[in-house]
């Protein structure tokens, strides 16, 4: 499995995992984080590689032991002629590309929340509370001293 993200320094990471059968149990191992020279397919595509071989997987292993690959739905990853998916197909061609259910979700939920004009304004909302405390130092404090006080626990990072 393999997923993006970006860091605080606005750096592109491609974070791997594995996920294997032992003693006939599934088993999830998180593999590296890798920084991405490039966020094209074939950028993600080495920065996953070299995930995998930091482990000691090396490309004979995938072709032989590599059954799917799992990640979001973005053509980067799952594009039929250039994704990710479509180049590691070619190094492995019995893998199956498995997207993300939990990407698949948040999809339907953004299309929902788009498609329902007060689930819209509620989600502006809720975005610009988040965006207020968590860009501001001092608006984080008095959050959480307004949480101490009434004796709630707040749920967010303090920015000092």
């Amino acid at each position: 499995m393999s997923d993006s993200s970006v860091d605080r320094s606005v750096k592109d990471q491609e974070m791997v995992y594995l996920t294997y059968v032992e003693d006939g149990k599934p088993v999830k191992q998180f593999v590296d984080i890798v920084s991405l020279e490039h966020a094209h397919s074939q950028g993600i595509l080495d920065a996953t590689l070299v995930g995998l071989r930091n482990v000691g997987l090396t490309e004979q292993d995938l072709k032989s032991r590599m059954v799917g690959f799992g990640c979001d739905g973005a053509s980067v990853m799952m594009g039929i002629h250039n994704g990710v998916a479509a180049k590691l197909k070619q190094m492995c061609p019995s893998i199956v590309p498995i997207w993300c259910v939990a990407h698949r979700l948040e999809l339907s939920a953004l299309d929902s929340i788009t498609s329902v004009p007060l689930l819209a304004e509620l989600q502006e909302t809720l975005n610009g509370v988040y965006k207020h405390y968590s860009h501001s130092a001092k608006a984080s404090r008095e959050l959480h001293a307004l949480g101490k006080v009434m004796g709630i626990t707040v749920f967010c990072a303090v920015i000092i």
